[in-house]
């Protein structure tokens, strides 16, 4: 799912949850308005971790699609996605939300 999103990781967090539960554990990802994003809407929260901080586009603090002006490293990206549809609501980079799995 992550390749598919243009993401790549050396290890991911992923875990299922309502987006309500999204938005108490992780208010600065999951930051859409309940009328946005049903809260009882399943969706995935998943986390991609770099061993090696990666450059990032990013415009006034805002990622693309604005025109990008600057760059910063960061060492993961998070991202909400539907469980249903597989769409994106929310992301952030350099933020990290659910622990890597182990193994």
């Amino acid at each position: 799912m992550l390749s598919e999103l243009g993401w790549s990781g050396d290890t991911v967090g992923a875990a299922l949850m309502t987006y309500g539960q999204a938005q108490a554990s992780f208010p600065q990802l999951a930051a859409e308005a309940s009328t946005v994003v049903d809260p009882s809407r399943e969706v995935w929260v998943i986390t991609a971790y770099f061993s090696s901080p990666v450059s990032v586009p990013y415009a006034f603090g805002f990622a693309p699609p604005m025109a990008a002006t600057e760059t910063t490293l960061v060492t993961s990206e998070s991202v909400v996605i539907d469980a249903e549809t597989g769409i994106e609501s929310d992301a952030c980079e350099g933020c990290t939300t659910v622990a890597p799995a182990s193994g």
